[in-house]
């Protein structure tokens, strides 16, 4: 699961814990307990969510950093010799496999018509 995701659905279950913790609000034991318990998850789920907006901070700080190699993919985009040159590779290899398919079609052939 992506680092977005996980903080979306963690904070989602943090906002529910936290309308649920509402909603118990009482003087029993009981509902004190269990706001207590609600508490600690919501302690819980808000160090995970400061933890991964710090990580996601962090990876986009990093891609950021690797601007100079974004850079150098958009300039081999326009690039038409290497265009070519990776539609040629593209070509050979489907080539490859068709005469590899073919050689093992003869193969079967030949074991066929020699029995």
């Amino acid at each position: 699961m992506s680092l977005k995701a996980t903080h979306k659905m963690k904070e989602g279950i943090l906002k529910e814990i936290i309308q649920d913790r509402d909603d118990l609000i009482g003087v029993d034991s009981v509902a004190n307990f269990a706001q207590a318990e609600l508490q600690e998850c919501v302690n819980a789920l808000s160090t995970a969510i400061k933890w991964l907006t710090k990580r996601i901070d962090k990876e986009c700080a990093n891609l950021n950093a690797n601007d100079s190699s974004h850079h150098e993919l958009q300039k081999a985009e326009k690039d038409k010799w290497a265009i070519s040159f990776a539609n040629l590779h593209v070509l050979k290899d489907q080539l490859h496999h068709k005469l590899q398919a073919q050689k093992a079609e003869l193969g079967r052939l030949d074991h066929w018509h020699g029995q």
